[in-house]
């Protein structure tokens, strides 16, 4: 399949993004059944997922824009912004869209 590179891009964002919450978000959830395991293995599991949580969130944020090649994701707008901070390409765009205007351009 022959995907854009703005449809390559935007899969990598989706994959980064699905990681970074769904790998802690599963060690929270066995970490309640972990008990059965050992006396100890909640408390590695619940501390496992924040520890993991913060590297895994500095590679989402570290995805760059397909357009501009600054990072989307910034802590402002790490939520999920619905734009790049930095050229204004639309979050999921198809392909290049004109850069935001500059205060006092025309268009």
């Amino acid at each position: 399949m022959n995907e854009s590179p703005y449809a390559q891009a935007w899969a990598d964002y989706r994959k980064r993004r699905k990681i970074t919450w769904l790998v802690p978000a599963a060690l929270l959830l066995v970490s309640l059944e972990a008990d059965k395991l050992s006396p100890q293995a909640p408390l590695v599991l619940f501390v496992s997922s924040f520890v993991l949580y913060f590297p895994l969130n500095r590679w989402y944020e570290a995805w760059r824009c397909p357009q501009c090649g600054r990072r989307f994701v910034e802590t402002r707008n790490a939520a999920g912004g619905s734009e790049c901070a930095g050229c204004g390409l639309a979050k999921w765009a198809a392909d290049h869209t004109p850069e935001r205007a500059q205060p006092g351009a025309t268009i």
